[in-house]
């Protein structure tokens, strides 16, 4: 089976086809013995040889392509067939070419997506309402098996933003911050209190806890300025969708791990802070040996707006 190259006669051809397949799949007579017949067919080497080379063909053409995504748009399968598809393909692997083909248009969808429709659906996950095949699978691995694909994920975005140059990753950093802030300033009466309390709700269940070196800077902090700053990367403040480290009153000290925000620019979380009225002090996790960083505290601590 050859399709016409004359775009009119093809197009022709195509819904000659269609009406054929509409007319058979209506018929249980018709379909029965389709079934059969393509069964036959394929049992043939050569024929489905020919077959899938037409198909390939067919598939090369944006026109075709177009025309059954629209076709197909906004149609959910019975859950009988989406199942017997599921069992079908369980336990293949896409070609490396196809899985980056798939993740790139992943990329492109989530990046089209707004803010909200991003903390929509964050929103949806955390909560468990997640699309049934998703779960389904999710449910069926044992404990092991997710912490094991979890830590891969974890590790795989880990290196992905190592593997970014540094100017890149400031760059990504300054639009996330200006998506974040633009976000905020919308209505944030009303956004201000459901996202903090829900993103407090979400650090108590992960248990956050000072770190090493955050305990070493409260200890600092404590020493230079008695009482004054209070831990709150615990989530018991959040400030414009965002958790700082240490707060005292209109004054915020912000401790960045050498690895975990190496590449970001202390400047944007300032700014980013400074729009909701308060004044940041970040500390870098290896100026915690510099002997100046007391005296840098107190001028910061002391300093009028």
């Amino acid at each position: 089976m050859t399709l016409p190259k004359d775009p009119i006669k093809r197009e022709a051809y195509l819904a000659a086809m269609k009406e054929r397949v509409k007319r058979r799949w209506e018929d249980p007579a018709q379909r029965e013995a389709a079934r059969k017949k393509t069964i036959e067919q394929f049992s043939d080497p050569e024929k489905r040889a020919r077959h899938q080379g037409a198909v390939i063909e067919a598939m090369q053409d944006p026109e075709t392509i177009r025309k059954l995504s629209e076709a197909h748009k906004g149609k959910i399968l019975p859950a009988g067939q989406r199942e017997k598809i599921g069992a079908a393909h369980r336990g293949r692997k896409h070609p490396p070419e196809t899985g980056e083909r798939i993740a790139d248009k992943a990329r492109e969808r989530w990046a089209s997506y707004t803010y909200e429709q991003k903390m929509l659906i964050m929103d949806q996950i955390r909560a468990g309402v997640a699309p049934d095949a998703a779960k389904k699978y999710w449910e069926g691995l044992s404990p092991e098996e997710r912490e094991r694909k979890s830590k891969e994920s974890r590790q795989h975005m880990l290196g992905y933003w190592d593997s970014l140059p540094a100017e890149e990753k400031t760059a990504r950093m300054a639009a996330m911050t200006a998506k974040a802030a633009a976000f905020w300033k919308v209505a944030i009466e009303e956004r201000l209190p459901a996202f903090s309390k829900r993103t407090a709700a979400i650090m108590k269940a992960n248990q956050i806890k000072p770190n090493r070196v955050e305990t070493a800077l409260q200890d600092l902090l404590d020493s230079i300025c008695p009482g004054c700053y209070q831990y709150v990367g615990d989530g018991s403040l959040v400030i414009g969708g965002k958790c700082p480290d240490f707060v005292c009153g209109d004054k915020i000290v912000e401790l960045f791990g050498d690895y975990w925000h190496k590449g970001e620019d202390p400047e944007l979380k300032k700014a980013y802070f400074k729009d909701f009225g308060y004044r940041t002090l970040v500390i870098w996790e290896h100026e915690m040996l510099d002997e100046n960083l007391p005296q840098r505290i107190v001028e910061f601590h002391n300093a009028s707006v």
